[in-house]
């Protein structure tokens, strides 16, 4: 069995993780209320807009 490796993710399309302040706040609100959002179960890509 051969493994290929995919090739890397342009610079461009790359995109940072969220993590602004509000964002922190609100998944720490969350996971102390044991819930999950939608976004994060879905993967969304803008879950930091």
């Amino acid at each position: 069995m051969t493994t290929e490796l995919r090739p890397r993710l342009p610079s461009w399309l790359k995109v940072p993780m969220p993590g602004g302040t509000i964002y922190r706040e609100l998944k720490v609100l969350m996971r102390g209320a044991k819930l999950n959002t939608v976004c994060e179960e879905a993967r969304c890509p803008n879950i930091g807009d």
